[in-house]
């Protein structure tokens, strides 16, 4: 993590506080597999999207500075780790996903899951792409979450999870 603060302007001033910036730099590549998504939920306005991401790795993954460049908007704060063979839950409104399911999440930085489809990426900070899912809500993809009340699940995190005969 690169933290710069006490910020000279040009007339050697020093500007205020709120010109505080941090940068987290993680060019690993860690065995993340989105594994589940909820794309169009029975809420009406879509509170209750979420994605889960699993380690199918052997090590600890290093989350921090990862982030997703399509689909939602979100990067993992310095710091945020995952072990091997577990799974963590990004969500839309992580209050209602406790509410609702029970869970535990971590709210996303901004965006939404479109309800017909669309691309999931999560890169690192060299933007090498570490998964990546175009769901769609037919095209012989399960069509029971598209308003359902249904999620996509991954069959097996192994498989390709790009290919609809995969969920």
């Amino acid at each position: 993590t690169l933290t710069v603060d006490s910020i000279l302007n040009t007339s050697n001033v020093l500007m205020d506080s709120i010109f505080k910036y941090s940068f987290v730099y993680n060019g690993s590549k860690p065995t993340l597999v989105i594994n589940e998504i909820m794309y169009n939920d029975q809420s009406g306005p879509d509170t209750l999207e979420f994605l889960e991401i699993l380690n199918n790795g052997s090590t600890t993954a290093v989350l921090g500075g990862l982030s997703f460049g399509q689909g939602i908007t979100h990067e993992f704060a310095a710091g945020t780790m995952l072990s091997a063979g577990s799974y963590l839950i990004l969500a839309k409104d992580s209050i209602n996903i406790q509410n609702v399911f029970g869970v535990t999440s971590t709210t996303w930085d901004g965006g939404g899951l479109t309800n017909g489809g669309e691309d999931v990426l999560i890169w690192n900070s060299n933007k090498d792409t570490i998964d990546y899912v175009n769901y769609d809500d037919g095209n012989g993809w399960p069509t029971d979450p598209d308003g359902g009340g249904y999620t996509l699940v991954l069959c097996d995190p192994s498989t390709d999870n790009n290919l609809a005969a995969s969920w």
